[in-house]
């Protein structure tokens, strides 16, 4: 799918002035992403992300591998995040699918890496999607997941609120996250930095 440059141009100054107004309360997308990106780095072979949003967090991870396929149950989203790649000159190292997480149309073992930041809270039931990353992870793959901790959630707050909207989201813990991962063969780790938390889970090879 091809876009205009103009096009291409006129979303990324939107995303630009977005990213500005999150920095006045206090989050920064580029330095989070950046977070994430330093704990994870490096990543090879088949690599897989869960919910593409806008794509900041998959154009970025695209300059940093060779190719990664992506997944979201929403089409106008991944419109943004094709505007955002084609800005970034990497379109042609994404796979743009639209599933759902919960339901994923890959086959066992199809992936060696599966990453997603800022995506779970959207989810009715994150443990389901979270089953479903293993199921398409191979043996010794690992499992990425970042999410935004308590003053993330409090900035997104204001920040909606200040837009008169209402930053809608599902409760869930990384603690049930990492005990599922674990009762499943992964050992886990966790890191917290530039609002979020992320939990890297790697299988045990038996």
């Amino acid at each position: 799918m091809r876009y205009s440059q103009k096009i291409i141009d006129q979303n990324h100054a939107r995303l630009q002035e977005r990213d500005e107004l999150f920095r006045q309360y206090g989050y920064d997308f580029d330095k989070s992403i950046q977070f994430v990106l330093s704990t994870i780095l490096p990543l090879a072979g088949a690599i897989l992300e869960i919910g593409t949003g806008n794509g900041r967090f998959l154009s970025a991870l695209a300059t940093e591998v060779p190719f990664v396929t992506t997944v979201d149950v929403d089409p106008s989203e991944q419109r943004f995040a094709r505007l955002n790649a084609a800005w970034r000159g990497v379109s042609r190292k994404i796979k743009f699918l639209v599933q759902n997480a919960e339901r994923l149309a890959f086959r066992n073992g199809s992936f060696d890496a599966v990453v997603s930041m800022n995506a779970l809270h959207h989810f009715c039931t994150p443990i389901t999607a979270v089953h479903e990353m293993v199921r398409v992870l191979r043996p010794g793959g690992r499992i990425m997941l970042s999410d935004l901790d308590r003053s993330g959630y409090r900035i997104f707050d204001r920040v909606f609120a200040s837009e008169g909207r209402t930053h809608t989201r599902f409760h869930y813990q990384f603690k049930d996250l990492a005990d599922c991962l674990r009762m499943q063969g992964h050992r886990t780790r966790r890191y917290r930095g530039e609002h979020q938390e992320l939990l890297i889970a790697e299988h045990c090879s038996p």
